[in-house]
């Protein structure tokens, strides 16, 4: 339900105040726009600024200016402002800062240029645009504040123009963050550059940093070394990196392991594309993406931590996963990324996809977990170290499969999780025609009849569409 605080008016009567979402909304009562509410309604929050739109024509005349600093005047209030013009022509947002900066004696924050709608509610000034977000004051000149709004605490780290890093890449800014990619162009780029404006969500205290793009040439890891030159170091654990098209890593190993060893400290990536809507209300979730750059299922590990190879003995590092999605509705977490399926099993999520074992650790659970996530599948292992529990594990993985949601469950692979059977997998018809029981009748009845999670209200859970 939207808010309604009340209205204004003005001295001039066609001029009206109304609350829209976290915003004030200002604007001519016989042109009142349903586009200009939802469109404010749907801004991020604002945290240090009264955040008010101004749907009036940009050829207004002064008075009109007038009766809005009289409008906002009367609300009261002693804080700064940022105005979002509904035009987009340029010329006239400056000098309607100004003014409303000297009647109001606070500071007036506005764009030069055009806005770029992003996601989640966030507002983007390109360089080709304009300079960004400026700061005007009572009687002094304007000076620049951010390119986006909300300003995110990384801001100050990250290029405001597009800059070469290395022989074939560039750093592109993005409303979410930055964009390494390649220079070669072609008729594909303006849809994904789109894409990432439409849907990447911006993490205020973490950089989103989206390495390459789908259909391309492998980005050079020498490239990608040159941009990670570029972010302080004290901005480089908060860095989430995302694998968005092809990567040339030296050895063919794993992007993140190869950055963590690169940068000598840990790395966090993503197993999919971040997404978000174009308001502030909109869910996050994340998408693996397929060569084609169309989107794909929900990847049970969102995030994942890469520690440098330091063990003079060349053991590979421990990869955690950090974030992650549950694997049904309804079970309950007992540990970090463990959910409780039955009495005698654990479900854990890891990198690879679901890891269906007895509720003490086997040996050899560290393989299990090291193992990277297969292209183009979702891996439900089960525990097959034991002979008395490796076919009751079985069939609850094959049960746990059954339950997920369509697009997860087309891509889903049952397998040996076991360290001597790791390399046996079993696809989905391959199933056992017995079902074993340990006497937990019901239990496995109700694993298989878990649900997918349900949708936000209003929304059906499928892949973004770009826009």
């Amino acid at each position: 339900m939207r808010r309604r605080l009340g209205r204004g008016r003005s001295k001039d009567p066609r001029i009206e105040l109304r609350t829209a979402g976290r915003a004030l909304l200002i604007y001519r009562q016989e042109k009142f726009d349903q586009q200009a509410q939802d469109f404010a309604d749907g801004l991020a929050e604002d945290t240090e600024n009264t955040l008010v739109v101004l749907d009036l024509p940009a050829d207004s005349p002064p008075d009109c200016w007038n009766s809005v600093a009289d409008l906002l005047e009367r609300r009261g209030g002693d804080g700064s402002l940022r105005l979002v013009f509904g035009w987009r022509s340029g010329g006239t947002e400056a000098a309607v800062a100004q003014l409303l900066a000297d009647r109001l004696a606070r500071e007036v924050i506005a764009p030069d240029g055009p806005v770029v709608p992003a996601a989640g509610g966030v507002l983007f000034v390109p360089d080709s645009h304009g300079t960004g977000w400026l700061r005007f004051g009572p009687g002094r000149a304007a000076r620049w504040d951010s390119q986006r709004f909300p300003k995110p605490g990384w801001e100050f780290t990250v290029p405001r123009e597009p800059r070469p890093c290395g022989r074939a890449g560039v750093a592109e800014p993005l409303p979410g963050g930055v964009w390494v990619r390649d220079t070669y162009g072609g008729p594909r780029i303006e849809e994904h550059r789109r894409r990432l404006v439409n849907h990447l969500p911006c993490r205020h205290d973490s950089l989103t940093v989206v390495l390459g793009r789908p259909g391309a040439p492998a980005l050079p890891f020498d490239d990608v070394a040159r941009f990670c030159d570029m972010i302080l170091p004290g901005m480089r654990a908060s860095t989430r990196f995302v694998p968005y098209g092809p990567a040339d890593v030296p050895g063919g190993g794993s992007l993140g392991q190869a950055l963590a060893d690169l940068l000598d400290e840990p790395v966090v990536c993503c197993t999919g594309l971040p997404t978000s809507g174009r308001t502030a209300a909109d869910p996050c979730d994340l998408y693996a993406m397929g060569e084609d750059g169309s989107f794909g299922w929900r990847p049970f590990a969102r995030e994942v931590r890469y520690e440098p190879a330091r063990d003079p003995s060349g053991a590979e590092p421990p990869v955690t996963v950090l974030d992650h999605r549950p694997p049904a509705e309804g079970l309950a977490q007992i540990a970090a990324g463990v959910y409780a399926l039955a009495s005698d099993a654990v479900v854990e999520v890891v990198q690879s996809g679901l890891w269906v074992r007895p509720p003490a650790e086997p040996a050899g659970a560290s393989t299990v977990r090291a193992a990277p996530a297969r292209p183009g599948h979702v891996v439900i292992r089960y525990d097959s170290g034991s002979e008395q529990t490796a076919d009751r594990m079985r069939w609850l993985a094959e049960e746990v499969l059954a339950g997920l949601d369509p697009a997860t469950r087309e891509v889903g692979q049952v397998m040996a999780g076991h360290l001597q059977a790791a390399m046996t997998g079993h696809s989905r018809a391959d199933r056992h025609s017995k079902k074993p029981g340990n006497g937990t009748s019901g239990v496995s009845a109700t694993v298989a009849a878990v649900p997918p999670a349900p949708p936000a209200p209003g929304r059906t859970r499928q892949a973004p569409r770009d826009q």
